[in-house]
Parts: C-alpha cells; sequence; structure tokens
C-alpha cells in the first residue's frame, strides 16, 4: 500500500511546515463554507485515489450509502434538524476554525496560585491521527482533520507578562491527519480522495481508500491518536492494534438506544418525535431508538400515535414517498428481514427485496430473549417491550450493555432525573431523541460496549490535544529552596510536613492577623495609657485655643 508505507515520513514533515498547517486547517474551513478565497492550486490526484474498494465487515455499521428510491439517486436525505452529515462536518470545521486560540488559552492558568507560581497547562499536538470515517456520515471523517489537524495554533499564544522569560508552553503546531473513508460508500471515499488535496497540503492531510486489507496495513503503522466510527467488533480489532504501540484510540460504536415512554406524557408529541428518529434513514442511524419501553397498557396507543406520525411524514404510500431511505445492501436487507421471524407486526412489514424496501414497523409484545432484542436493529423496526413500571425499565437497561444513547419521555422532571441516574448511557435526551448529537457543546461518544472518548467542538479539541502540565520558575530566592536540599534533618522534615500537609484557609488566616492586631493594639494603649492621655490633652486644648477668638 503507498501511502501506508510512508505514514510516518509523512507525519514526521510536520515540525518544518508549521505555518503550512494554520493555512491549511483556514483552508478547510473555507472550502466547507463554499467559498474559493483560500483554495491552494491542485495538487494532484489525492493519496490512495483509485484503490480497490472490498466488501465491508458484517456488521451493522459498516455498509455503503444508503440508497434513495430509484427515481431519487443515491444517498442518505438531509435533514433540516440535524444539518446532514455535511452540516455536521462543515459545522466542525467552522467551530474548529474559530476557536482554538480561546480553548488553548483557556486552560493555561488554571487559579490565581498557578499563577503566583508559573505554572499552567497547556494543549500540545498529540502527533499523527488516523480517522476511519462511517458509511452513514462519510464526512463524519473530517471532524478529526477539522479539529485535530487544526489543533492549538500556538498554545502559549496567550502568555502573559510576568512569567519567568514570557516563555510559551507547547508546539506552534496541529496534528497531521491520516483520513480513511469507508470502502463501503465507495463514492464519496473517491470525492474526499479527488477534493482534499486540491485544498489541503498533503503532507498534513493524507487520504487512504481501500477495504480491508488497506485498513489493516493502516493500522499496522504507529499513530498518536486513532478515531473509529463502527461497530464492536472491528473497535476491539483496532483497540487491540492501537494496544501494540499504546495509542489512545476514540471509538464511537453501536448499541440498543432504550426509549422509555411513561404513561404521564403527551403522547402524540413523544410518538412523532420517537417515529422521526427511528426510521429517519431507514432506521439506520446509530443514536436511533431501538426499542420502547412502556406499560402494557400504552402499547396500543403508541402503535396508534407513531402510525400516524408515519403517514403524516411519509404520505399513504411510503415506498414511493421520496423522504423515505432504502436498506443500505441486500445482505443487511435480509439480516432484517430475518429478526421479524415470529414476531408479532403491529403495523408495517412490507418488504421488497427489488429495492431493499422495508416498511416503517412496529411489533408488540416482544419477548426480550428473541433475536430482535439481542442486536443492534439498524433499520426501521420498533419493538415495543412491555414494562410494569420505571423501576422495571431501569431494570432491564441496566441488565444490557451500555448503550450510545437513552431516551425517556416524561411530564415528570423527577422521573426523568431518576431514570438518567439510574442507568448508563453514551448520551441521554429527556422529551426528544437524538437531538443531543446536533449541539457541538456536547461531548459525543460512547460508555462500556458503545464505544469510548468523545468529541464535537472543544471536545475534539481537547481529544486530540495532550494536557501538557509547565511550570517556569526563576532562579532567583534560592535560600528558600535549601528545605529539600541534603544534608535531611528531623527539623527540614517537620518544617516540610507542616507545608505540605497543613491546609490554610485565608479567611481564618486574615481574622488570626486581626486578633493578633487588635491584641498588639491593646497592650500597647495599656503600657502607654499615661503618655496617650497627656498627649490627647495637650491636642485637646491647642484645638481650643485655636478655636477661641
Amino acid at each position: 500500500m503507498p501511502q501506508g508505507t510512508n505514514l510516518r515520513e509523512q507525519s514526521e514533515r510536520l515540525g518544518a511546515r508549521k505555518e503550512r498547517c494554520g493555512r491549511s486547517s483556514a483552508a478547510s474551513g473555507a472550502a466547507w463554507r463554499g467559498t474559493r478565497s483560500a483554495r491552494s492550486e491542485p495538487r494532484g490526484p489525492g493519496a490512495g485515489a483509485g484503490a480497490a474498494e472490498v466488501p465491508s465487515t458484517p456488521s451493522s455499521h459498516a455498509s455503503p450509502s444508503p440508497a434513495r428510491p430509484p427515481k431519487a439517486g443515491a444517498g442518505p436525505a438531509q435533514c433540516p434538524a440535524c444539518g446532514g452529515h455535511v452540516g455536521r462536518a462543515g459545522q466542525s470545521a467552522r467551530d474548529s476554525g474559530l476557536s482554538p486560540a480561546g480553548w488553548a488559552s483557556a486552560g493555561q492558568l488554571a487559579s490565581a496560585e498557578s499563577a503566583r507560581r508559573g505554572s499552567r497547562t497547556g494543549h500540545g499536538a498529540r502527533g499523527p491521527a488516523g480517522s476511519r470515517g462511517f458509511w452513514l456520515r462519510p464526512l463524519s471523517a473530517l471532524d478529526v482533520p477539522a479539529a485535530a489537524a487544526r489543533g492549538p495554533a500556538r498554545d502559549g499564544a496567550g502568555a502573559r507578562e510576568g512569567h519567568p522569560g514570557g516563555h510559551r508552553c507547547g508546539p506552534e503546531q496541529g496534528n497531521a491527519v491520516i483520513i480513511k473513508p469507508s470502502e463501503v460508500s465507495e463514492n464519496t471515499a473517491k470525492l474526499l480522495a479527488k477534493l482534499l488535496p486540491q485544498y489541503l497540503d498533503q503532507d498534513l492531510y493524507a487520504v487512504v481508500t481501500g477495504g480491508v486489507e488497506e485498513t489493516t496495513e493502516l493500522l499496522k503503522q504507529r499513530f498518536d491518536h486513532i478515531l473509529y466510527t463502527g461497530n464492536t467488533t472491528v473497535g476491539k480489532i483496532v483497540m487491540q492494534a492501537a494496544a501494540k504501540h499504546l495509542t489512545p484510540v476514540t471509538l464511537e460504536l453501536g448499541g440498543k438506544s432504550p426509549c422509555y415512554v411513561d404513561r404521564d406524557c403527551d403522547l402524540d408529541v413523544a410518538c412523532r418525535r420517537i417515529a422521526w428518529g427511528k426510521f429517519m434513514n431507514c432506521g439506520q442511524t446509530c443514536i436511533a431508538p431501538d426499542y420502547v419501553l412502556c406499560e402494557p397498557s400504552l402499547q396500543d396507543l403508541i402503535v396508534q400515535k407513531v402510525q400516524e406520525a408515519v403517514k403524516g411524514f411519509y404520505g399513504e404510500n411510503v415506498k414511493e414517498s421520496p423522504d423515505y431511505e432504502r436498506i443500505v445492501n441486500l445482505r443487511h436487507f435480509k439480516r432484517i428481514q430475518s429478526l421479524l421471524e415470529g414476531q408479532k407486526i403491529a403495523f408495517g412489514g412490507e418488504m421488497d427485496e427489488a429495492t431493499r424496501y422495508i416498511a416503517p414497523t412496529i411489533l408488540t409484545d416482544v419477548d426480550p430473549g428473541t433475536k430482535v432484542m439481542q442486536e443492534e436493529i439498524f433499520g426501521p423496526i420498533l419493538p415495543i417491550v412491555p414494562v410494569k413500571n420505571a423501576d422495571e425499565a431501569i431494570q432491564f437497561i441496566n441488565e444490557r450493555e451500555k448503550p450510545l444513547a437513552f431516551y425517556v419521555f416524561s411530564h415528570n422532571s423527577k422521573l426523568i432525573k431518576r431514570m438518567i441516574d439510574g442507568t448508563s448511557s453514551g448520551g441521554v435526551t429527556g422529551n426528544d431523541v437524538i437531538m443531543h448529537f446536533t449541539l457541538s457543546s456536547l461531548p459525543f461518544g460512547g460508555v462500556g460496549s458503545s464505544g469510548m472518548g468523545a468529541y464535537h467542538g472543544k471536545h475534539s479539541f481537547d481529544t486530540f490535544s495532550h494536557q501538557r502540565p509547565c511550570l517556569l520558575k526563576t532562579l532567583k530566592r534560592e535560600g528558600m529552596n535549601q528545605l529539600r536540599y541534603p544534608p535531611n534533618s528531623q527539623s527540614k522534615v517537620d518544617w516540610a510536613k507542616f507545608f505540605m500537609l497543613k491546609r490554610f484557609n485565608k479567611e481564618r488566616l486574615c481574622l488570626l492577623l486581626l486578633t493578633l492586631l487588635g491584641v498588639l493594639a491593646a497592650v500597647l494603649i495599656k503600657r502607654y495609657q499615661a503618655v496617650l492621655r497627656t498627649k490627647a490633652l495637650l491636642i485637646f486644648l491647642a484645638v481650643h485655643r485655636r478655636a477661641i477668638p
């Protein structure tokens, strides 16, 4: 693999290209905003362009771009609320292009004590980063260069006067990035390999296309950080490969995201939002509500309300709607089809293998032991599992692997808080679904089997930065350091314990000093009482004489 053999050599050129890194990251933001003012001269075909595409691994998170109805062409619809995967990548580029200077300086001076002692936390570039994109959001691979390659432009840019010598702690460059788009979203991968070299420096932003063979070779290289978006099985492979070099990883994996519907909620609104999040992109969304937990008496109402929402979204004939997607490929179509075996279908269930169409489907009275409840569905099937109450729902969720997201609908804020506190998930949204993903101010990531680490906005900057403690001292006042130098003595040990173990309360210390000053003043007044009395009398007489004309 030509791209993989020299990855380390490419990244090591970073030190000689400090200024170019800043220009490249600025160009990335301009490129995704649709401007051409920052465009550099074309640099030829992208690294890895034309590499062979191979089938994906057998998982729900590795497949080609969802196909729309034949007349509408390929590719997922753009959701106005989420901004689509293009908008998400553009938002990351915008945020990273505008904010890193402030982000880098924000954590430098943690307290007044830190400022006085010349200590701070610097944000330094980790080094070469690898990003493996996901077919569902193929441009998500750009989240990394948007934040990581921009990096902390100058970590010590906010250095204040008073620090010894005005020194700065940290590098002046960001990270080099190796981008590996999903081989399943073939067209997007080729497009990235073609376009990125026209806007960005290939020595800093390398695009590697290909399939399993190329990815395996890429994982043999030594990175300083790896971001992988996909399924748990491949996530373990990535983590195992990274462990050989002690490379930290950020894994965004999947899971069965539960949704609890309380009887005390607006079912019309709740079911409309659940239907939107579940059937968007034909159910092929990693944080879509995977199944619904509710009391048995609510099942029929939920089926009715979701059915009404589906008709409102896609019309009477869902198959003809230009807003309803198709299953990504035949393999996943058959996998989802097998999940319906032996299930009670309350709504939907229609399929067309030729066009990979599966209608929005609702299952009721689902047995937790059946196949549909054993794996992430990643399709337009919504099982409803009856539970007695919220406590049983919490127990049900905690008996399974930690999901990537958790949703709860209720007017009772105390119930929502209790369910959030009683469960563990990558993210959580109350009275809505998916929307926490759209906020760049919130970290996005999993926990347990649903992933580790987080990114988005400043959290991407933190993930791909090394928080480097930095202390700058003066060579003066050496006498104060004699306590730590040999030879040692018991008095030195006692003084060291006093300064290291005692915690001073500043308010109490001030009160003590004021008390001592008061006592001292009282002693002086008592001792020199006669003198003070005589002086006070003389002052009074002098003032009195001046007052008499």
